[in-house]
């Protein structure tokens, strides 16, 4: 398996639901990476943007488990926070774009 995880450092939190691919799904994995990361704003070194092969979830959480805070429901409430700041961010640069 394949897993997308993508963080903001700074609040150390999920910018969005982490993602899984399967083996087959490599490319589509590395595609949907570049997206994530393209859709993140551009501050230079606060978010991270991975993919990590594992056998399992759980392998990562044990692996990788600064990605995983204690309480995922805060995870969860962060990442959509963080979505709808990123959208009411790209319609700003939208609106600001169309009026130039």
């Amino acid at each position: 398996m394949i897993f997308l995880i993508a963080c903001d450092r700074r609040t150390q939190t999920f910018t969005r639901p982490m993602e899984s691919f399967t083996d087959e799904e490599r490319v589509e994995a590395r595609r949907r990476r570049f997206d994530v990361q393209q859709a993140l704003p551009s501050e230079q070194g606060r978010y991270e943007v991975v993919l990590i092969e594992a056998s399992s979830e759980a392998d990562i959480r044990q692996t990788h488990a600064r990605y995983f805070a204690p309480d995922e429901r805060s995870l969860i409430e962060a990442a959509k926070a963080n979505l709808r700041d990123m959208s009411d961010a790209g319609r700003r640069r939208r609106t600001k774009a169309t009026k130039a």
